[in-house]
């Protein structure tokens, strides 16, 4: 009876201590009014120097507001952006990444219409992560889905604007 006693007597006491210290953890997490990021993502696109524009740093050709979009870089990674449409509805787009004003080359070999770099998505309010691998860029321009393959020709022109105004391609542009 009495070894019964010390050993529960010793279960408790040792249930006890190893509970001491024991605090749950919460990982960091930012709620804004406009956009809630989850835990994993709460300082990854807000950086200390605020790299996520609060206006539309993506900006249409046109300057319909339903076409231009907040692009923020990913600090840890320079070749993602998360890509917010600036009046928040959804809706299905292509990215094209640029370099000095000029498309990236991802297939040289392909067709005009298959040559470009471009990642297509749909993209909505809480912002959509869009990734280009390894591929280093200083802007980006994009399209509807639709119009992917006019803005690869544009592209290849070589002159974006005189393009799309021949073809009336509506597109967004803007530096990250």
């Amino acid at each position: 009876m009495k070894i019964i006693k010390n050993l529960s007597l010793g279960l408790l006491l040792a249930g006890l201590v190893s509970a001491c210290g024991a605090r749950p953890q919460f990982a960091d997490r930012f709620d804004g009014y406009s956009n809630s990021w989850g835990p994993s993502e709460s300082g990854q696109y807000l950086s200390a120097d605020l790299q996520c524009s609060e206006t539309p740093n993506i900006v249409s050709s046109t300057g319909q507001a339903s076409q231009e979009y907040r692009a923020c870089r990913d600090t840890s990674a320079s070749t993602s952006i998360r890509l917010f449409p600036a009046d928040g509805a959804v809706r299905t787009v292509c990215v094209f990444p640029t370099l000095g004003g000029r498309g990236i080359v991802a297939n040289p070999y392909g067709t005009i219409y298959t040559r470009y770099a471009v990642q297509c998505s749909n993209v909505s309010a809480e912002g959509t992560l869009i990734q280009f691998g390894s591929l280093q860029f200083d802007a980006v321009q994009v399209v509807r889905a639709s119009d992917a393959s006019i803005m690869s020709y544009c592209l290849a022109y070589g002159n974006v604007s005189a393009c799309a105004s021949q073809s009336s391609l509506q597109y967004a542009t803007g530096n990250l």
